[in-house]
């Protein structure tokens, strides 16, 4: 991407009127969103994504690494004078999907869909790069841009911290996640916990196999859908003032009408908001899965397959954050999230390292009736929405490491 004509000189973006470098980059920035989205990948491993933002980002001013054993994207900026370094964030990975065929643009890859916003987080933060490139005359310390991929459940951000791509851990951390609930030009965020933990867990029901014409005692179906009605009560186990969630997600056992299978298959989430309440219901899930084996006569082994920790917010950042989009979207634009939401985010790595603050930017329709959710086949991104995000994180950036006038 390169400034448009007429775009102020690097040194003076932020002492003159920052929309004009915002919207130079624009069109770049929706070019990107685009591609993205109608070439979508899944998971760690995601190429053409990875070649995509190599070639967008600008090829002065950034160092530029990409991950081992994922393909993601790390772009430092130095600015060569002594501040504090600040991370800002965007995931990259799409989600096994099959999109909604009447979508424009419409995603090419069968059975996969940017459903989650990622392909506009990635476009927003290379227009940040963009910007703050070019007017890193006016920055002090570092700013570090990271693109990761496997965020829908495949830890991608707890390997980047492993295979060491964020040394040296930020001073604080910044993300933007779009949200269709909010009309576009809004921004909603908390103080404190914003998102849940999540442990990912299978449950193998182990039975009799034999014919379907017998009712046999240890029949693991019957016994997996007893255990799926039980787990789906244990957040009435988990405390008066803790919400948590454990939902089963997926049931698989036997292909025939006349045959009973000798395994069945659970698989599902908790969702909770502090170590000691998603310890506690671990162990009742195990606790209970126990006590419906034996009730049925069946064998079950409970396995975990992924933690992510609470994504919290720390009260400096945040108020930093809505300081900068009242400026940005206007006094009342910024919305106040009442209560946690038990979605999760592997954000959370970083928030548990250093001081971060996540933020849900409007990317609803006002014009349209009621928006389609994330995760949805048939959820639509408002793109005029996407400028006031490309804004929000130079603004926070220029408050975190801008150098004084």
């Amino acid at each position: 991407m390169t400034p448009a004509a007429g775009t102020p000189p690097a040194a003076d973006l932020f002492r003159l009127d920052l929309s004009g470098a915002v919207a130079a980059v624009m069109p770049a920035v929706l070019r990107l969103r685009r591609e993205l989205h109608v070439w979508p990948e899944v998971g760690l491993s995601l190429p053409r994504t990875q070649r995509a933002v190599l070639g967008a980002l600008p090829g002065d001013g950034l160092t530029i690494s990409t991950g081992r054993g994922s393909s993601s994207v790390v772009a430092v900026l130095e600015t060569g004078r002594a501040g504090p370094h600040l991370m800002l964030r965007a995931d990259m990975d799409a989600l096994p999907i099959a999109q909604d065929p009447s979508a424009v643009p419409r995603s090419r890859v069968p059975g996969v869909m940017h459903a989650c916003g990622h392909d506009a987080h990635t476009a927003m933060l290379v227009g940040a790069a963009t910007v703050l490139a070019a007017a890193r005359d006016t920055l002090r310390g570092r700013v570090t841009f990271v693109f990761q991929p496997g965020e829908e459940g495949h830890g991608g951000a707890a390997l980047m911290v492993e295979e060491g791509l964020l040394d040296p851990l930020p001073d604080s951390a910044f993300a933007l996640h779009t949200s269709p609930t909010y009309p576009a030009g809004t921004l909603a965020t908390r103080v404190g916990p914003m998102f849940a933990a999540a442990d990912w867990f299978t449950v193998r029901v182990v039975g009799d196999a034999g014919h379907a014409a017998l009712q046999r005692p240890g029949n693991p179906v019957t016994a997996a859908a007893e255990l799926c009605l039980a787990l789906e009560r244990l957040p009435l186990t988990s405390g008066p003032f803790e919400a948590a969630v454990v939902t089963v997600a997926g049931l698989q056992a036997g292909d025939t009408h006349t045959a009973i299978p000798a395994t069945a298959t659970l698989r599902g989430t908790v969702r909770s908001f502090s170590p000691a309440a998603g310890r506690r219901l671990r162990d009742e899930l195990v606790r209970v899965t126990t006590a419906v084996a034996a009730l049925r006569g069946v064998g079950a082994e409970v396995t975990w397959e992924l933690s992510y920790p609470v994504t919290s917010n720390d009260a400096a950042c945040t108020q930093t954050l809505r300081r900068v989009a009242r400026d940005v979207l206007g006094a009342d634009a910024v919305r106040d999230i009442e209560h946690p939401l038990t979605v999760s985010e592997d954000f959370g790595e970083i928030g548990a390292r250093v001081p971060a603050v996540m933020a849900l930017i409007g990317t609803g329709d006002p014009g349209a009736g009621p928006a389609a959710p994330n995760h949805s086949p048939g959820l639509r991104v408002h793109e005029p929405a996407l400028e006031g995000g490309v804004a929000l994180l130079v603004r926070y950036a220029q408050a975190v490491v801008g150098a004084p006038a």
